[in-house]
């Protein structure tokens, strides 16, 4: 196995885009690029220096549908990832990923994928005032699951950072 350049990377990363692109366009899919694949598009004309990757977002019922009719491989060569088709994937959004290649991420527990691209389900926000409080706590509470999950435990600084994210009903609990 060889590892690639920064540029290959990219240019594989521009092939998936560009497969990817052609079928949503082709069944109707609402999508655009986001984060920071959007601000190095508008200020760089291309990635941001310091950024190797893409992200895309798509509104929930289109991402679902995504979910449910991405084939098994796209053009003999890109496969979806995401926990609604993997119950070892271990993250909230999707990938698509060129299965010709190995990517070795810095995460724990990853699931192998290759070079791939990012896609970020958008939900929409209420517009009554008392559902969207109850919107942001749940939020809020979905986001501490998942901080709690991705934290690495492995000095007392850590537990200390980490204390935040634990509801203060348990931590004061009589015992």
């Amino acid at each position: 196995m060889r590892s690639i350049t920064a540029d290959e990377l990219k240019s594989i990363q521009l092939e998936i885009l560009e497969a990817f692109g052609a079928y949503c366009d082709s069944r109707g899919f609402r999508y655009s690029i986001s984060n920071g694949t959007l601000i190095g598009s508008v200020i760089y004309g291309g990635y941001i220096p310091w950024d190797d990757d893409i992200d895309i977002t798509m509104p929930r019922d289109d991402y679902e549908r995504l979910i449910n009719e991405f084939p098994e491989v796209l053009d003999g060569r890109y496969r979806l990832g995401a926990m609604e088709r993997n119950p070892r994937w271990d993250r909230f959004f999707a990938k698509i990923y060129d299965e010709r290649t190995v990517m070795i991420e810095n995460r724990r527990d990853a699931v192998e994928t290759g070079v791939n691209i990012d896609i970020f389900p958008a939900d929409a926000v209420p517009d009554d005032s008392r559902q969207l409080a109850e919107w942001r706590k749940r939020r809020l509470r979905l986001h501490r699951i998942y901080e709690l999950k991705e934290r690495r435990l492995s000095s007392p600084r850590a537990w200390w950072k980490t204390a935040h994210l634990v509801p203060a009903k348990l931590i004061l609990l009589p015992v």
